[in-house]
């Protein structure tokens, strides 16, 4: 009661705009995760905007509000272990919302059941604008028929409910500006997709599900999903495996039709069993479109001309079992003068299980000039012979599952006449993960730099591959070599600021000469380690006798039986040692009661 004062203070003397969207936060249950993006939408949605006077973007403004309030402390960044997943309120500010929107809100949380009376009915139809959300009611299943008496309700997000359909009656809710979702009912029990048609004012992000229940491709061009100018994420999601041929056509005649307006930002189309995609995607004219996502359309055998969406960002391709082969049509105009993929930050590839051939526009030049992040998961069968390391600005490279692969060679980096020719110039994460056939990484040259700007490493079940990893990577600062038991070497000399290590099942590294040897040569050269993580070493059986860095700020150790630990006396010098985990390892333990009781904190888990 003594802060309440001073809150208020805070909220009187915030900007009219900002007060009607700092009380709309209200409809948050405490401990919310807060979108940016969806809190954006709902403001505007609701009226709470004004009108831009320059030549500003809705969402801009909007924008702007949801940073003042942030700068403010009103609302703040959420953050799991130093990752960023949102914005929340602190429960005082939550409480100060609530208390200023009590005259136009209600708010219940853990619903599952949702009858709307007489008297609640005729409350609601006093209120000239209205929200109702029902997010992640996972056990609500049918919304209640008399919905269809809120003619004024503008917003309804169902987002990860129950819902199986959608009653009849609430296609007469035409107010609606928000609609997280629509659920294709079955014929001739509630909506079909044609009452889609009649809610002109729609904006922000529509979902819509069950569509395999759509039966009459007119109905899908019925509900005019071209005319909706304001959505900006669109999700197409079917849930059936029927493959017979009219299936197949309804399908594609079905997608073809819910062509969306070209001012979409966000697509994703799920589980589409047709088995070609329309003539619409892929078109130059959706030049607005940043993201895309694509997965699980089992049936098509060929992409669409991606490369054609000038403006694309992010792109998503999983679970297209039927893709062999990712030819010159993917890219688009055969121009020379034309640049695929001009803007494309973001591209990943998952459970491709049958791609084997990744053919380049060019010939020997892969395109994506601005390619940042790009992700191999589960292409089993896909040659390894990419010239990856053209990718210039390429900051982050993950390859998964690609069983196929037996050697990593010189094609990997990219061929070049120019002897100034640099691969992966600023490359800072390789992983390579579950390459079960992978037997040899072959290496530029004893004096190149592969990967100069390199700070994460991370090798992870490569049961076969042997040899050594680069030795020259100057920039590395966190290196995870697991269940890699064949591995032979690795040149700590060359890994100047290396902070983390982590070792787990890498037997012949340490037995290729005295595993005391190796260790003591590693804790010598890396003089900024801070996280040591050794599991499965049995070889190692004494650290340094110079102990280990001073710097050392966490160390697990598990099952490396043999190894005698340091004796306790030593332990005064780290003054940097914070977190300590030992298990099924190190004889002596009894020698370090007092320091193990003390220091042992957070469980650790190795990368995987």
């Amino acid at each position: 009661d003594e802060v309440q004062p001073a809150l208020l203070l805070s909220y009187r003397y915030l900007p009219a705009p900002l007060k009607g969207c700092f009380a709309y936060c209200s409809i948050f249950p405490k401990n919310s995760i807060l979108e940016k993006k969806v809190l954006v939408q709902l403001w505007i949605a609701e009226g709470l905007v004004p009108q831009p006077k320059s030549e500003k973007s809705w969402e801009k403004v909007a924008e702007e509000y949801f940073d003042e309030l942030v700068s403010r402390s009103l609302i703040r960044q959420k953050s799991i272990d130093d990752e960023e997943i949102g914005f929340e309120m602190h429960d005082l500010f939550n409480d100060l919302a609530v208390i200023v929107s009590s005259p136009y809100c209600i708010r219940s949380t853990n619903l599952s059941t949702l009858a709307i009376t007489k008297t609640v009915v005729v409350a609601l139809l006093f209120c000239a604008e209205e929200t109702l959300l029902l997010s992640d009611c996972k056990r609500l299943t049918e919304l209640p028929k008399d919905m269809g008496k809120l003619v004024n309700l503008r917003h309804l997000d169902i987002r990860g409910s129950g819902l199986k359909e959608m009653p009849v009656q609430i296609s007469g809710l035409e107010n609606l500006q928000t609609l997280s979702d629509f659920v294709v009912s079955i014929q001739d029990v509630g909506l079909n997709i044609a009452h889609l048609g009649k809610y002109s004012n729609l904006r922000g992000n529509l979902s819509i599900s069950q569509l395999q229940n759509v039966t009459d491709s007119s109905h899908a061009f019925q509900a005019n999903l071209e005319m909706q100018k304001e959505i900006v994420e669109l999700v197409l999601q079917w849930s059936d495996s029927d493959t017979s041929l009219s299936n197949l056509q309804i399908k594609s005649d079905v997608l073809e039709k819910l062509r969306p307006s070209t001012n979409l930002k966000s697509l994703t189309i799920n589980g589409y069993g047709g088995n070609k995609f329309p003539n619409w995607l892929g078109g130059s004219l959706f030049g607005n479109m940043v993201c895309l996502r694509i997965s699980h359309c089992e049936n098509c055998s060929r992409l669409p001309p991606l490369g054609q969406l000038c403006n694309l960002k992010e792109l998503f391709i999983g679970g297209m079992i039927s893709v062999k082969s990712i030819d010159i049509e993917f890219y688009g105009s055969g121009s020379l003068l034309f640049q695929p993929f001009s803007f494309l930050e973001t591209l990943e590839f998952d459970n491709m299980l049958e791609w084997e051939d990744w053919k380049l526009p060019r010939g020997t030049t892969i395109e994506f000039p601005r390619l940042k992040r790009l992700s191999l998961r589960q292409c089993p069968k896909l040659k390894g012979n990419i010239p990856l390391g053209q990718l210039r600005n390429l900051k982050e490279l993950i390859i998964e599952g690609m069983n196929s692969l037996k050697t990593l060679d010189t094609e990997f980096y990219g061929s070049s006449n120019s002897p100034l020719f640099q691969p992966f110039p600023f490359l800072e994460t390789l992983s390579f993960m579950h390459m079960q056939e992978w037997e040899e990484w072959k290496l530029i040259g004893s004096t190149s730099i592969e990967f100069p700007s390199l700070t994460h490493l991370l090798l992870s079940n490569c049961p076969k591959l042997t040899g050594n990893i680069p030795g020259n990577l100057p920039s590395l600062t966190s290196l995870s070599l697991n269940f890699c038991p064949k591995l032979k070497g690795m040149t700590p000399n060359n890994l100047p600021y290396l902070s983390k290590l982590e070792l787990i099942d890498c037997r012949l590294l340490m037995e290729a000469r005295p595993s005391a040897d190796v260790f003591s040569q590693l804790m010598i050269c890396l003089n900024f380690l801070r996280v040591i993580i050794l599991r499965d070493i049995p070889s190692l059986t004494s650290f340094p006798g110079d102990g280990l860095p001073k710097t050392l700020q966490s160390l697990r150790i598990w099952k490396c039986e043999n190894l005698d630990f340091l004796p306790h006396e030593s332990f005064h010098k780290y003054k940097s040692l914070e977190d300590l985990e030992i298990s099924d390892s190190c004889n002596s333990m009894t020698s370090f009661t007092k320091m193990r009781r003390n220091k042992i904190s957070r469980f650790l888990e190795p990368s995987k």
